[in-house]
């Protein structure tokens, strides 16, 4: 397989060297138990590039549907809002290790990316949400997941 690697602006949001992160809303999309598809919302601090350029890391809270279905299905997709475009990163997942946050830490390898684009009705802003209440607490997962 050919290596796939994320777009440059998209590796600046989580590149691992970078501990100011932003406070922008990452979708990971998991399969449930049923097929179908279930969304859990990330921050930059739950989600760094790899060591390799095909890989990402991801911390979800242990005990939750995501954790679950990340151990029982290891597919997901990735959903990053970078404007003018949104980036859907199809990948593989795996488990690395329990976390002393209560977080567990899944590597994704990327196996394939797209970006949704239009012209006519290009993507103007980014997902937001704040942080100030639990900016301590994200940042320990982003130590534990960047080491």
């Amino acid at each position: 397989m050919s290596k796939i690697g994320l777009p440059k602006g998209l590796c600046e949001l989580i590149r691992r060297e970078n501990p100011v992160r932003s406070n922008t809303v990452i979708i990971l999309v998991t399969l449930d138990y049923s097929g179908y598809p279930r969304p859990c919302l990330l921050s930059p601090y739950q989600v760094v590039c790899g060591r390799g350029p095909n890989e990402v890391l991801v911390a979800v809270n242990t005990g939750s549907t995501t954790h679950s279905n990340l151990l029982e299905r290891a597919k997901c997709t990735l959903i990053f809002f970078t404007p003018p475009t949104a980036v859907y990163v199809k990948g593989e997942t795996s488990k690395i290790r329990d976390a002393a946050d209560g977080n567990t830490l899944f590597r994704v390898t990327l196996r394939e990316i797209k970006e949704d684009y239009s012209e006519v009705a290009p993507i103007i802003t980014q997902p937001l949400f704040d942080d100030s209440k639990v900016k301590p607490q994200y940042t320990q997962t982003y130590l534990e997941i960047s080491e």
